[in-house]
């Protein structure tokens, strides 16, 4: 759910970048109960550092599934570092570095709210390291030349790679373990990390170790991956040197995600549960860069800008919530995110706003309290399963709850278009637990 820009965009794009109705139902493609239309997405500028510094270029964004944005940039020479967090409530603020003089770069924030990245010190160099929720920093490898922390999972696995080797560490290992790859960019909460290995193809590792890499796709690299196996990267054409997007599945299929009609290039940073892609890519052959989101459903979707600075989406977390930046030609840049009219996200919240339909139809006097009882009583069920983890049994209760509804159709207590909306979400819940 995180990305980063390349320098070579940001180069590209200070030297003279700037910028339809494609719903998606989520039960088809994306596995809740709602339509969403990915044109109501609406952009807002959550801040920067250019009221104290004359330029900060903001080159790595990440968001939580908490709505906490994390983020860092540098001077345009790459001599200096800054790094922010951003909140609903706090706003956008600057992280202090620690008291040892160091600099911290952030990277990535997981949900309990760990924030990975890099330390550098006197002479430059940045090494891996993590900020605890109560400020304190842990550095994995002050020996590394090069090092950074690129993902942490809940579990506070971490990932990322040092002096062209990727590792993995934790707390709970005696030392940091390096393996055998030039990267390691994302974890998923299962252990599975993705990255580019030696030979500059994608891969992904295994928890136990064992790698599939994408022999397929050479000078390839995998961004990000969910927790269904499903990942997101890049492939530079050798000949060209131009940059696709691609989807990679569980099962191991590769979908090109395309690129903007007029542009010829397309980068996709992160992916989320529900297999949405975040990027961006170039318009106007190259003159600007805009920011997308993607499905295999819909395909890319063009996100509204501010103004005709370039815009990046880089992380995408499981409400749809999609952060990134903007960089204008003076070498100032803002962080941003773009989120959708609020509405639920998760299968509890589906549940309950079915149980908000059923209500409306009882106050607006087409059921009755005694004719709608069962149908509540299965949503109720179902939703207490939710709560205890008891999927299988939820399901169960959810597919009673449709049984109730089309009852209600036959015997003519409601009419098919009175039905529709909750057979909709519930169908499409049922489809996000797995039933």
């Amino acid at each position: 759910m995180k990305g980063a820009i390349r320098l070579c965009l940001i180069i590209l794009l200070a030297a003279g970048c700037s910028q339809g109705v494609n719903p998606v139902s989520f039960s088809d493609g994306i596995g809740h109960g709602a339509s969403v239309d990915f044109s109501e997405y609406e952009i807002e500028n959550i801040g920067s550092f250019i009221s104290t510094l004359s330029a900060v270029i903001i080159d790595h964004v990440d968001i939580n599934d908490q709505g906490t944005v994390v983020g860092s940039g540098a001077d345009p020479q790459g001599e200096d570092y800054y790094s922010f967090i951003w909140t609903v409530d706090e706003g956008f603020q600057a992280i202090d570095n620690p008291a040892t003089g160091k600099k911290f770069q952030a990277f990535t924030i997981n949900d309990n709210g760990v924030i990975g990245g890099s330390l550098r010190g006197t002479s430059n160099e940045p090494h891996p390291a993590i900020r605890t929720p109560d400020g304190n920093y842990i550095e994995l490898d002050v020996k590394a030349k090069y090092g950074a922390v690129r993902d942490i999972n809940n579990s506070g696995v971490v990932t990322g790679d040092t002096d062209n080797s990727a590792f993995v560490w934790a707390e709970s290992y005696k030392e940091i373990i390096y393996f055998d790859a030039k990267t390691a960019n994302s974890i998923n909460e299962s252990g599975f990390i993705v990255g580019q290995d030696r030979d500059s193809f994608g891969y992904i590792r295994s928890p136990e170790g064992a790698f599939t890499a994408l022999s397929s796709l050479r000078n390839s690299t995998l961004n990000d991956i969910n927790n269904f196996n499903d990942a997101a990267g890049i492939q530079t054409d050798e000949k060209s040197g131009a940059t696709a997007g691609f989807f990679r599945s569980a099962a191991g299929s590769i979908i090109d995600i395309g690129t903007f009609g007029d542009g010829t290039e397309s980068w996709a940073a992160a992916i989320n549960d529900y297999g949405q892609i975040a990027g961006y890519g170039d318009k106007n052959q190259g003159e600007t860069i805009a920011p997308f989101i993607w499905t295999e459903e819909t395909g890319i979707v063009e996100l509204p800008v501010l103004s005709k600075d370039g815009f990046y989406a880089l992380a995408i977390n499981n409400s749809g919530t999609i952060a990134g930046s903007a960089i204008n030609n003076d070498d100032n840049s803002h962080a941003c995110i773009w989120t959708l009219p609020q509405g639920p996200h998760t299968p509890d919240e589906y549940v309950t706003a079915v149980l908000d339909l059923v209500d409306d139809l009882v106050t607006g006097g087409i059921l009755g309290t005694k004719q709608a009882k069962p149908l509540i009583t299965k949503l109720d069920s179902a939703l207490k399963k939710l709560e205890s983890n008891n999927i299988q049994g939820a399901v169960g209760s959810l597919n009673a709850a449709v049984n109730q509804v089309e009852s209600m159709v036959y015997s003519g207590k409601l009419t098919e278009e009175q039905a529709a909306p909750l057979l909709e979400m519930l169908a499409g819940t049922i489809s996000s637990l797995g039933g």
